[in-house]
């Protein structure tokens, strides 16, 4: 699925999909999920202190697959 330039990607570590991410790469996908994990409990938190706990080859991003990453709601109108 994309939005623009990029592409929502699913997001896995050690086999276990944790959700799912835009990002015109894999890594900045990656990037992206983690920020928005971290700021719900830290706000402020920026992604180089993120990386200081966890390393981007520990996770991998995959092009996510309609009905199996995510699904189109039929009361949602494409944008």
């Amino acid at each position: 699925m994309k939005r623009g330039e990029e592409i929502l990607f699913a997001i896995y570590k050690k086999s276990i999909h944790l959700g799912n991410s835009y990002g015109k790469t894999k890594k900045e996908a990656i990037k992206v999920y983690l920020r928005q994990s971290y700021s719900i409990q830290i706000p402020n938190i920026t992604i180089e202190e993120i990386l200081e706990e966890h390393s981007l080859n520990d996770f991998k991003a995959i092009e996510t697959i309609e009905r199996i990453h995510y699904f189109k709601s039929k009361f949602l109108k494409d944008s």
